[in-house]
């Protein structure tokens, strides 16, 4: 089991940035940061995220895989199977995986995914943000009606701290079997909590919008996109992804 070491904060601006800095100083992987807020909590493609103070746990955890660049995306998948399997076993929650890296409970989200990675002394290494939405009740402005928590989906407030430790220990977990394992199995789990496999949606690309069915995941993590005339599409990176009909 990897050691965790967990630094605990109260505002910073990112618990990514945090992570990072420690990263490039030599601490090890494992290393755990949480804190009560954030003033630039951040996603995917610079866009903000927001929670309540003290309210939903925030953790960004230390990896250093030894893998290539192009090997690196599976990170997303690996804390994305992690959150879930927390999630469904610890609090009954039944989640879906929005690929590729958001966590729903029906068609509203309860957590984002975060991977940024740095290279430090030749290598490639990572932090795996995690924002998972706890004890917030109401969710207001874009927020309203497309975001949830624990708390509204079990009834029942938990100790925010006691969720960022077993979190951690859950993705970590994970992470080891992805290590000695590989991403083959970590992507038959992932695939088995996907959101929106047959669902019509619009995908937007930089390049372009796809429209068609969801019919899944190739054996890269791509998203497979079936458009009206039976083209296949294999996407692996995308903007949005917007449902437009169940």
């Amino acid at each position: 089991m990897i050691p965790t070491q967990i630094h605990r904060y109260g505002t910073v601006k990112s618990t990514n940035d945090i992570a990072i800095e420690m990263l490039k100083h030599g601490e090890p992987e494992g290393t755990v940061v949480t804190a009560l807020a954030q003033s630039k909590g951040r996603g995917r493609r610079g866009r903000s995220w927001a929670s309540e103070p003290g309210q939903n746990a925030i953790v960004s955890i230390v990896l250093t895989p030894h893998k290539q660049p192009n090997q690196l995306h599976e990170l997303s998948f690996v804390a994305g199977l992690g959150v879930a399997e927390y999630l469904a076993n610890d609090h009954a929650v039944e989640v879906s995986l929005k690929w590729p890296n958001d966590v729903m409970v029906g068609d509203k989200k309860i957590v984002g995914i975060l991977v940024e990675t740095a290279k430090v002394s030749g290598e490639w290494s990572a932090v795996a943000g995690i924002g998972l939405n706890v004890n917030q009740s109401r969710f207001d402005g874009e927020l309203h009606n497309r975001a949830t928590s624990i708390a509204i989906e079990t009834g029942r407030q938990v100790d925010v701290d006691s969720v960022c430790e077993r979190l951690a220990k859950r993705v970590l977990e994970v992470y080891e079997q992805y290590i000695t394992g590989g991403f083959e199995d970590i992507l038959a789990r992932w695939t088995k909590y996907m959101w929106g496999v047959g669902r019509v949606v619009e995908v937007a690309t930089e390049a372009r919008s796809i429209l068609g069915h969801i019919e899944g995941a190739d054996d890269t993590g791509a998203l497979i996109i079936k458009d009206a005339r039976g083209h296949r599409h294999c996407i692996r990176a995308a903007d949005t992804i917007r449902v437009l009909c169940a």
